[in-house]
């Protein structure tokens, strides 16, 4: 960013150092003279630190969440790259579906699946079991399934996640690279009868899950929390935000404004070619969790999501990059509109495949030599210079909106 507006604020380290010294030298006299003040000096806290160095600004972070339909699958990559698949003859192999090495967001038996973190710190519950799990564990009024029997018919109907005959029915699960050749594993709920690679929901040997872990609660909780990709992003960002720090200053919003409803003041209002009216919560310091923090309201807006139309990932990162030219996010505060230059300032774009919707017209930048002359604190200046791994051909890919603001200066006077 250039920096006509206000820098941020310089550190005199030596007018500073000379000032200590002489306190030092006064403690030193204090010391010796005023014996009963020692406990009081004792109490005082030693800053870790050299304190020329400045505290780094709490930086800008926007999430941008992709809300399109294809979130609400549970198979990934999109069917007719999975292996197992003939699209052109549409036909499915089932084991080929099961196995977690080839659809990314099946059950995976190596793996702990515990329910995610709240904004408090809490989590959410662990799901009731095989025979009950929840359709989706954030909104466990929609229901729940017996898994040892259920065919997908909730889901998109490509995965059947049971074996069902009249004597014995059973959770089911593959093993096996991703091109095959597939084993198929078993879960049964009180007897395997006579499968073989069977265990009942009860196991906890390590077979079907990892080893002191309940094979029907670990599935149950995959199920809840991360069998379709919305509720794995939704799980992950949770993960994943829950020790951010309280001062970061965090955004949020999604490329299809699918829960504009949940979107906290104050609000920077955009539009793509699915949503004229969407909406992106400014950022504000996230907090501790606690009932109205930006944490709690990013919390409860994620939750509120439900996938729906189409990818326009393009505009979405526009929106944030026009977001970031605007005052707001480099003001301190509400209260104080002081902008500093140095906050550092991030977008993350959370998605699941590939951008549609209208173009961003903003040509081949990632191509073309050029852009705002930025100058740092220091007075020295950059340009961008086409090169790889960065340059291309091609025009208006998403790779070119997030070149323009990152080569444009935000923020000119």
């Amino acid at each position: 960013m250039n920096t006509r507006h206000q820098k941020c604020p310089a550190f005199n380290g030596g007018a500073f150092l000379r000032k200590t010294s002489a306190l030092i030298a006064i403690l030193a006299v204090a010391a010796t003279s005023l014996l009963p003040v020692q406990s009081a000096i004792a109490a005082v806290t030693i800053d870790q630190q050299p304190l020329i160095i400045q505290k780094t600004l709490p930086p800008n972070i926007g999430l941008m969440l992709d809300d399109s339909g294809s979130l609400s699958w549970d198979f990934m990559p999109d069917i007719c790259y999975l292996n197992g698949v003939d699209c052109n003859k549409g036909t499915i192999n089932n084991d080929a579906m099961i196995d977690a090495s080839n659809n990314g967001v099946y059950y995976n038996p190596t793996i702990s699946y515990s329910p995610p973190v709240k904004a408090d710190g809490s989590f959410y519950p662990n799901a009731a079991g095989l025979t009950s799990a929840w359709v989706d564990g954030f909104h466990t009024s929609n229901g729940s399934v017996d898994l040892t029997s259920y065919n997908g018919n909730l889901d998109t109907t490509y995965v059947n996640y049971s074996y069902v005959t009249s004597k014995q029915k059973a959770f089911q699960y593959s093993t096996g690279a991703a091109a095959g050749p597939y084993t198929v594993h078993y879960v049964a709920n009180t007897s395997c009868g006579t499968l073989t690679n069977c265990v009942l929901a009860s196991d906890t040997s390590g077979t079907s899950a990892p080893s002191g872990i309940t094979a029907g609660q670990n599935i149950a909780n995959w199920f809840a929390y991360y069998h379709t990709r919305i509720l794995m992003a939704k799980s992950g960002l949770m993960g994943a935000f829950a020790s951010t720090d309280a001062t970061f200053r965090v955004g949020f919003g999604s490329i299809n404004g699918q829960n504009t409803a949940g979107i906290p003041p104050p609000s920077y209002s955009f539009s793509t070619s699915n949503n004229s009216s969407n909406k992106l919560a400014e950022v504000e310091p996230f907090g501790d969790g606690t009932t109205g923090t930006q944490k709690a309201n990013f919390w409860s807006w994620l939750v509120g999501e439900i996938p729906n139309y189409s990818t326009p990932l393009r505009g979405a990162l526009k929106a944030v990059g026009s977001y970031y030219q605007t005052a707001q996010p480099w003001q301190t505060s509400s209260s104080d509109t002081t902008e500093l230059a140095c906050r550092q300032s991030y977008t993350i774009m959370t998605t699941d495949g590939f951008w549609n919707g209208d173009s961003p017209n903003v040509g081949n930048v990632d191509g073309t030599k050029g852009g705002s002359t930025i100058t740092d604190p220091n007075g020295l200046t950059y340009t961008y210079n086409a090169a790889a791994p960065y340059s291309d051909g091609n025009s208006n890919t998403l790779a070119d909106v997030a070149m323009k603001y990152w080569s444009t200066d935000l923020r000119t006077s």
